[in-house]
This record gives C-alpha cells, structure tokens and sequence, in this order.
C-alpha cells in the first residue's frame, strides 16, 4: 500500500503547486454571482499544471549545472508556491469573493476529467494492489536503476561535476556519459524527466543516499 499512499501524496502535491497559478492566470472561470469556484478546469486540472511548472523551474536549475536538490533550491521552490497562495488570494479578494464563501463545483466536462484520472491511476496502481509485497514495478530493471542513479546524482551534484569513473565506479558511468555530453552541448537524455525526478524526489524526501562523485 506504500505506492498508493506515495500516489496521492504525489497527486496532492503537484495540485497545491499548481491549482494558484492555474486561477490567477485565468485557466478557469470563477463565477462571483454564484458564489462558488468551478473545480472541473481548477482542482481536475492543477496536479497537471503543478507537474509542467515544477519541471520548467527544475529544469532551469539542471540547464545551469546546479544541484536540482540542494537546499537552497527547495526552499526557492517553496518560496514560489507560498507567494502563488498569496497572490491568488489577493486576486479572489480583488474580485470581490469572500473566501470562505467559495465551493468547488464539477461540472460536466468535470466528470470526464475526474473519471479519466481515476482510470489512469487505477490502473497505474493495480499491479500494486493485485500484489502487497510489490515496492517498484515501473521501468524495472536497467532503465528504472539507471532513472533514479541520474536523478539522485543530478540532485546532489547538478551536471557541472561528472563523476569519475574508474574500474570500481560501474554506477556512476552512466551518470558521466550524459553529464559530459551535456555540457558538451550534445545531448541529454529526457532532461525534464530527470530534472523534475530529482526535484520531486527531495521534495517527497527520496533518494538520499548521497554517493561519492569517484
């Protein structure tokens, strides 16, 4: 059941990230006679939203060769949310909502959405759910090692320090390659990917282990 709660911890994070920006810029209607906010382009729609912004900021920091995890990092990322609260806020009140009179409403293409997320998750999760004692199934093996060593590496360290890589430092040889192909201007593999995994992965207190760069 530990994938499930992870999941909707995961789900609610990235919608406190993204349901202020997606009202402040507009991305729904709120309508002020009614006295209530329509959930079906807010509350549906702000876990996506949070994801896109969370991996254009993380991906910022990766693309100048700084640690996507460092502290300074996580506390700038959490700095941006709380100022997003406050100006949505501030524009509800602009507009004359008075905040505890405000209700999520879902409306018809709502249910569309909701029942699109549900499936979604639901079957994410059912290899979970069929098996209790499973803890990693997505991307297993080479792939899913090779995803999380980059993101834990690009968290700690960023792509301006390259590992070195000699005969005992088979884990960090990959890291290196796309390191040095990245600031070499070549090429990185799946750069949002890894930037928003490393990110994400601090912010939910994962991939700790902090390895050496040798």
């Amino acid at each position: 059941m530990i994938a499930v709660a992870r999941t909707l911890e995961l789900l609610m994070l990235l919608a406190a990230i993204g349901l202020p920006i997606s009202i402040v810029l507009g991305a729904r209607r709120v309508s002020a006679s009614a006295g209530h906010a329509c959930a079906d382009l807010g509350l549906l729609e702000a876990p996506g939203a949070g994801l896109a912004i969370l991996t254009v900021g993380a991906s910022f920091v990766l693309a100048t060769g700084g640690a996507v995890g460092a502290p300074w990092v996580v506390v700038s990322f959490w700095g941006f949310v709380a100022a997003a609260w406050a100006l949505m806020v501030w524009h509800l009140r602009r507009r004359g909502f008075r905040l505890a009179s405000l209700r999520p409403r879902i409306g018809r293409m709502g249910y569309w959405e909701l029942g699109g997320l549900v499936l979604v998750v639901g079957l994410y999760l059912s290899p979970f759910l069929s098996d209790n004692q499973l803890e990693f199934w997505h991307y297993a093996g080479t792939d899913g090692y090779y995803y999380m060593r980059i993101a834990e590496y690009f968290g700690n360290f960023g792509t301006a320090n390259p590992p070195t890589v000699g005969l005992y430092d088979a884990a960090s040889g990959l890291v290196s390659d796309e390191a040095r192909k990245f600031n070499a201007q070549i090429f990185l593999d799946k750069p949002g990917t890894m930037a928003s995994l490393a990110l994400l992965s601090r912010l939910l207190g994962l991939l700790r282990t902090r390895h050496s760069r040798r």
